[in-house]
């Protein structure tokens, strides 16, 4: 599973932590934790698509939590970077897919998941929403 690798050892181990916080996002603090532990993750390296996919998961479940809109841009921009980063990376199509579903649109959402099941036919959250 080469995708969550890092170049950098200790990005890798911050996007673990980001992905448990979002495990548990209904623990108070938690996604706020995550956003911070994925933008360390992305600061240490740039190129990690996996911790982009995760903060946009993160922002939008910031989102979903006070419906302050910004923080469906914030998703959406963390997930495109993701798909730019990796466009092979199932995990960014399915941050694009959820965040589509999320905004109504549909059709794009299908795309994204689709395209995710594409990359990795056995993954869950993909084929959930779709």
């Amino acid at each position: 599973m080469r995708e969550i690798f890092s170049a950098h050892a200790d990005a890798l181990e911050l996007y673990l932590q980001g992905h448990g916080y979002v495990l548990d996002y209904q623990t108070p603090g938690h996604i706020d934790a995550a956003i911070d532990v994925f933008n360390r993750a992305i600061a240490l390296d740039p190129r990690y698509a996996l911790a982009y996919a995760g903060l946009g998961t993160a922002s939008w479940l910031k989102y979903d939590a006070s419906h302050d809109t910004i923080w469906v841009q914030q998703a959406r921009t963390a997930c495109a970077q993701a798909v730019s980063v990796d466009p092979n990376l199932s995990a960014s199509h399915v941050c694009l897919g959820t965040v589509a579903l999320g905004t109504g649109d549909a059709d794009e959402a299908i795309r994204a998941f689709t395209r995710a099941l594409a990359l990795e036919p056995m993954n869950d959250e993909a084929t959930l929403w779709l």
